[in-house]
């Protein structure tokens, strides 16, 4: 599943991908495929507000009081993020 990867199960990408599952499991399961689409939407709405936005940063820079300082006063040398994402491409041939 190429599609698939894990920048697609973060918000809102996940919300979104929620509400789709919410709507086809609506056609086995009514109830539970419009719950299931209905709080999808709210959350999608809710991350998109400012007062979540605001919210959700104040809780990430609280976080960086429990980060390890390093006993140095030197600056670092390097930063270094930590991510990971697969894509295939396609192979292009030049001149065909």
């Amino acid at each position: 599943m190429s599609w698939l990867s894990y920048s697609s199960l973060i918000p809102p990408n996940l919300f979104i991908l929620l509400i789709a599952m919410g709507l086809v499991l609506a056609w086995r399961w009514t109830r539970l495929g419009l719950i299931v689409a209905t709080v999808a939407c709210a959350c999608l709405y809710l991350a998109s507000t400012p007062v979540v936005a605001e919210y959700l940063f104040h809780c990430a820079t609280g976080l960086t009081d429990v980060i390890p300082r390093l006993p140095s006063d030197a600056p670092p040398g390097a930063i270094v993020v930590l991510a990971n994402d697969f894509r295939r491409g396609q192979r292009y041939t030049v001149g065909h």
